[in-house]
C-alpha cells in the first residue's frame, strides 16, 4: 500500500513538468538563433549546419572556455557566418 501511494506521488509530481512542456510547445514564442550569446564555434553555422561547417577553416584566438566575453572567438569573424544578437 506504502508503495503504490509512492508510485501514485511520483507519477503526480511529473504532471507540471510535462504541463509546462506542452504549453511551450503550443503558446512559447521560438528561441532566437543564439539565446546565450555564446561565442563557441558551434554557433557560427547555421542550424541545420551545411555539409561543410565553413567555407575556409576559422582560426581560433580565444580560450576554449571564454564565458560572458563579447569579443569574438575566430580571427576572421567577418568572413563567418556570426549567430550572435547584439543586446
Amino acid at each position: 500500500m506504502v508503495a503504490s501511494l509512492g508510485a501514485f506521488l511520483l507519477g503526480m509530481s511529473t504532471l507540471p513538468f510535462i504541463l509546462n512542456m506542452i504549453g511551450s510547445w503550443v503558446q512559447g514564442e521560438a528561441a532566437p538563433k543564439n539565446p546565450w550569446r555564446a561565442i563557441g564555434l558551434e554557433w557560427l553555422v547555421s542550424s541545420p549546419p551545411t555539409a561543410e561547417n565553413f567555407e575556409e577553416l576559422p582560426i581560433v584566438v580565444a580560450e576554449p572556455y571564454g564565458y560572458g566575453k563579447t569579443e569574438p572567438l575566430v580571427a576572421n569573424p567577418d568572413r563567418l557566418e556570426v549567430a550572435h544578437e547584439s543586446h
